[in-house]
């Protein structure tokens, strides 16, 4: 998507990454410092401040990675394009790993001097109509 000019073409698409959006925050450094070189096939002539800047437009989603993945996924996108995601309902979780996921969102938020709730409701601004949704029902 990034050397096809997808990102260039379609600016305001939000884009979320699952999980951290997996290797990607830890091999972007890489593409910034190696992804303009002549032997990497660039048919868009995309820069390395291009590259930088379209990573860092990207979203990712914190489910079941904040202990090893959000530190580094935080550095490509920023804390506002992270937001809160969750296997909630899925096989692979449980009453007891919810709980846990829960707390280390929290404890790394406090370790961070981050607001507490902060990637919780950074997702409501992606949506703006279903937080007004919310919002009225809680009323």
């Amino acid at each position: 998507m990034l050397y096809n000019g997808v990102f260039r073409r379609f600016p305001d698409i939000k884009f979320i990454l699952a999980h951290c959006g997996g290797a990607l925050p830890v091999l972007s450094g890489r593409l910034v410092l190696l992804g303009t070189e002549e032997w990497v096939p660039n048919p868009n002539d995309i820069t390395r401040k291009e590259i930088e800047e379209q990573l860092g437009r990207l979203f990712v989603d914190t489910a079941a990675t904040v202990k090893a993945g959000l530190q580094p996924a935080l550095r490509m996108v920023g804390l506002e394009n992270v937001v809160f995601g969750a296997n909630c309902g899925m096989p692979c979780s449980t009453e007891q790993t919810m709980e846990e996921y829960r707390k280390d969102i929290l404890d790394f938020e406090t370790r961070n001097d981050i607001p507490r709730g902060t990637i919780l409701a950074n997702g409501w601004k992606l949506f703006p109509q279903a937080a007004a949704r919310i919002t009225a029902n809680a009323v």
